[in-house]
């Protein structure tokens, strides 16, 4: 499958085998619907909190399913897959007060940083999927909910 918008998704993919990078990252989804930043993270050698504790790779966040979501558009899944609507939801029910999605940091405390990029994140995967109009992917259809 190759990238939707051209170059912009090669850095996500295996050039080989973009379907198999795609399956592999939907395939972390959690049952309520997101993704964990920290699960995209466990392979990572040499990557530990400063506590020893594990990193939390069953609590999804923003930065995770929005990320996640994006990649898969520019892979070419379609907005309407039910893996993705089942993150947008995830995004709708976890969009807090303020506007933004948290995300802990994986390993450090570094403020609202990954917050803030999780959100603009939520924000691209939102729009990939219709949910907000315009964006990068042009306009789609919005799932009804």
């Amino acid at each position: 499958m190759p990238c939707s918008r051209g170059a912009r998704c090669e850095w996500t993919a295996s050039p080989t085998n973009p379907d198999a990078t795609l399956q592999e990252l939907l395939a972390l989804q959690l049952e309520d619907g997101g993704w964990s930043t920290s699960a995209l993270l466990s392979d990572w050698k040499g990557l530990a909190r400063p506590d020893d504790r594990p990193l939390q790779t069953k609590t999804s966040d923003g930065y995770g399913t929005g990320l996640i979501i994006v990649i898969a558009r520019e892979l070419g899944l379609p907005a309407n897959d039910a893996r993705l609507q089942r993150g947008v939801e995830w995004m709708h029910a976890n969009q807090r007060e303020s506007g933004k999605w948290f995300t802990p940091s994986p390993v450090k405390d570094c403020g609202n940083l990954i917050s803030n990029v999780g959100s603009a994140f939520a924000v691209l995967a939102l729009q990939a999927c219709g949910e907000l109009p315009a964006g990068p992917f042009g306009r789609e259809t919005p799932a009804t909910r």
